[in-house]
Formats: structure tokens, C-alpha cells, sequence
């Protein structure tokens, strides 16, 4: 039986399953000290409060000589439902702490998983700063023809433009003068907030 259920209170279960299934009738005397005592391996007190439970229930009834009478096989089988139905919301209760220990642990594990990830980015970003990044003139871009130098792309973005990428060329350090051409693979390096910058040139203009 459940060992968080007190002693005496698996032992008047036991004995009021017993009645219920016609081991011991109605009008049947049971001796506490001398029989159940014995039979449950416990002492007299235990055995006696035992009965106290199933004598407040209506289950027996104490008598003379340290003994009890069975009265009710009903009320012993009701007793039983209950105890078997606290048993299911105690079963409940321990799986849905053990769910939530569960969720909680994975929760943990996601959240050092993050912290590991983020920890790594900013490694990343600190060891190299100037990463560039990449952007394409689309077809019809407003960009296509003109030099470095009329699209004044620093001064309209605050971002350095490193290479360029043209079909199978790359230009390093491009100069003023180099215009661009549709679907050029272009290379720069500025803070975030230059992106949207250079994004708004080369569709927009």
C-alpha cells in the first residue's frame, strides 16, 4: 500500500476489504488484540485506532474484551470506493507534479541551451566585428548605372562597401568610379542599423 498512508489507515482498507469481499460477515467478532494485532504485525494501539476508523465509519462496532462486531458490508464497501478513488486524485496529483518537474527541467535545458547560443553570437561578433554583409542590385534597381560615387552610398548609408561580386569576378576595394549593374552581389561592412540604410538605396534609389 501507499507508505504516505498511516498505518493504522491501510489496516482498517485492509480489514473493510475483507468484510466486502465475505471474509468476515455481519455479526462476526473479531478479537483486536489476539487476532489483528497479530495478523497485521502491529501493535494493539495501532490495530485498535485501526477500528476506531471503520467503528466511526459504522463499519464494526467496539466490544467487551478488546474486540469489535462487523455491522455494515455496504459501509465497508463504500469505505473502500472512497479510499481507492483518494488514491486516483493522489496518483493524479503526483503525475501532474512530475509532468511539471519535467517541464520545468526541459524549460532549464532550453534556457542554458539560449544562453550558450547568445554567448557564442557574442564571441562570434567580437572576433570578427566587421563581417560583412551581402545584398543583390535586383533588376530595376535604381542603383543599376550609376557610380559608386553619384550613389554617394556612404554618405546615404554609413556602410563601407568592401566587394563587389559579378558573375564570376570579385572586385576587392572597389573605387568611385565603379558603376553597378543589375544583379551585382554587393559587400559591406557598417553597423546594423546601416542595413535598412543600404536595402532603401537599392530598391528605392
Amino acid at each position: 500500500m501507499n507508505s504516505t498512508i498511516p498505518r493504522y489507515y491501510e489496516i482498517a482498507v485492509d480489514f473493510a476489504s475483507k468484510i466486502s469481499s465475505g471474509e468476515y460477515s455481519i455479526g462476526e467478532k473479531v478479537y483486536v488484540r489476539t487476532v489483528l494485532a497479530t495478523r497485521y504485525g502491529t501493535s494493539p494501539e495501532t490495530a485498535r485506532r485501526a477500528m476506531c476508523v471503520l467503528a466511526d465509519l459504522g463499519i464494526v462496532e467496539a466490544t467487551k474484551g478488546s474486540g469489535v462486531v462487523v455491522l455494515s458490508v455496504s459501509k465497508a464497501e463504500e469505505f473502500v470506493r472512497r479510499h481507492l478513488g483518494s488514491l486516483d486524485l493522489l496518483q493524479m496529483k503526483v503525475d501532474m507534479q512530475e509532468q511539471l518537474l519535467k517541464q520545468s527541467e526541459e524549460l532549464r535545458a532550453l534556457s542554458d541551451q539560449m544562453d550558450k547560443l547568445m554567448e557564442k553570437a557574442q564571441r562570434f561578433r567580437t572576433a570578427a566585428p566587421l563581417s560583412p554583409y551581402l545584398i543583390t542590385v535586383p533588376v530595376g534597381s535604381p542603383l543599376a548605372g550609376k557610380t559608386l560615387a553619384e550613389a554617394r552610398f556612404w554618405q546615404n548609408t554609413g556602410a563601407t562597401l568592401v566587394a563587389v561580386r559579378r558573375s564570376e569576378d570579385l572586385i576587392l576595394s572597389p573605387g568611385p568610379h565603379i558603376a553597378f549593374m543589375e544583379n551585382d552581389m554587393l559587400y559591406y561592412i557598417g553597423a546594423e542599423e546601416c542595413v535598412g540604410r543600404v536595402d532603401q538605396l537599392v530598391h528605392e534609389g
